[in-house]
């Protein structure tokens, strides 16, 4: 638990480090044309489910031919929708060239929220600082758990041996409030100009953070999305969630970065600008798809959205 006199990090400060959003409101572009999207397949699933009833009782006359219309149209934007995610995803995994530059290794915060992880915290914590990255902190934020998890994260708090250097492990310990509180704790706790959020049952690649923080090169780049895979998969469902992932997910998100307009940040990994954060208002805690809501917030304060492949969690 932090000390007294550290308590006043939880205020945000103004970091001058940062650099300034783009001038053009490109979020609010983006948002425009995905608002409109969805609003139009909305528009068409409710002009189906309206008029596929009636044409069951009638065989003829203008709704039977406005349903197999709709639904005609319907299926078209589906199947345009599909293959467009193929094209665009090809192309940025294909096309993707994000150089390394040399010596550009900023410091990071990794913010784990946990609650009754007693468990699993150790390995996270193990897996974490064998990292390969120059300079990172590792900040766990307890969210009231009742199990041990506590007392198994206070005795990694601390300096312990990473990869590549000596990595300091704090613990913040807070009353329950929810992924998203503990995530703002930490966030704010952080000094970091960088943040990597995930979740407390989590593994990241060694390469993670290496792969992922060379598109903050760009000045305009406010976050990164990181690729999400299933680690244990001998069940029938975790088989299924690792399916969403792939086709659901990572190839949307494939697509998406070749627009630089990635329009969901997942839970287990993403890396902030501390700035980018601070513009959007942090994480909600009145929506159950806080990673969403916080991609889109992000996306609306005039910030771009990368996606980086190579920077795995393993769930």
């Amino acid at each position: 638990m932090p000390e007294n006199k550290d308590l006043q990090k939880y205020q945000i400060a103004l970091d001058n480090r940062e650099v300034t959003p783009p001038r053009r409101n490109e979020g609010k572009e983006k948002l425009r044309v995905i608002w409109l999207s969805g609003i139009s397949s909305l528009i068409l699933t409710i002009i189906i489910l309206i008029t596929l009833p009636l044409t069951v009782l009638s065989f003829n006359g203008l709704l039977v031919y406005a349903s197999i219309v709709s639904l005609v149209i319907f299926l078209f934007v589906l199947l345009f929708r599909y293959f467009s995610i193929l094209v665009f995803a090809y192309l940025y995994i294909t096309k993707y060239t994000v150089e390394e530059k040399e010596g550009y290794y900023p410091f990071i915060s990794i913010i784990v929220p946990v609650f009754n992880e007693g468990k699993v915290i150790n390995e996270s914590i193990q897996s974490l600082l064998n990292l390969d990255y120059p300079s990172y902190e590792i900040i766990i934020v307890n969210d009231g758990s009742s199990d041990n998890t506590a007392e198994v994260a206070e005795k990694l708090v601390g300096f312990q041996q990473g990869r590549n250097s000596m990595v300091k492990v704090s613990l913040i310990n807070k009353p329950n409030g929810g992924k998203s509180k503990a995530l703002n704790a930490g966030i704010q706790y952080s000094e970091a100009d960088f943040v990597l959020c995930m979740d407390g049952d989590s593994q990241l690649s060694s390469n993670c953070l290496r792969m992922g923080i060379r598109h903050f090169i760009d000045p305009s780049v406010g976050a990164v999305a990181g690729n999400v895979k299933v680690e244990n998969r001998r069940k029938f469902l975790t088989d299924l969630q690792a399916l969403e992932y792939v086709e659901g997910l990572n190839l949307a998100r494939s697509a998406q970065g070749f627009a630089r307009s990635v329009n969901i940040i997942p839970g287990p990994i993403g890396i902030f600008r501390k700035r980018a954060l601070r513009d959007a208002g942090y994480y909600s805690s009145d929506t159950f798809a806080e990673d969403a809501d916080l991609t889109l917030k992000i996306l609306a304060a005039g910030w771009k959205i990368n996606y980086e492949p190579n920077s795995i969690a393993y769930t």
